[in-house]
């Protein structure tokens, strides 16, 4: 169900990473939990999630949002 955070128009969505997976479910776990951030939280989904290794001991997680319409 978590799925539902990555958009439906990206490559990620049918075979998403582990990554992508772990946020998508944090997202709807927060969602789901804090009362306060349901609202906000509902429209927010994500294109694509990755990794960048910098240093062996120095990495960034970056997400790609999606911007919902007006």
């Amino acid at each position: 169900m978590a799925t539902i955070k990555i958009a439906h128009n990206s490559p990620s969505h049918a075979n998403p990473s582990e990554l992508e997976t772990n946020i998508a479910q944090a997202l709807f776990d927060l969602e789901s939990s804090v009362s306060d951030l349901k609202a906000a939280l509902r429209p927010l989904q994500f294109s694509s999630a990755k990794e960048v290794n910098h240093h062996p001991t120095n990495y960034e997680r970056t997400t790609h949002p999606v911007y919902p319409s007006s």
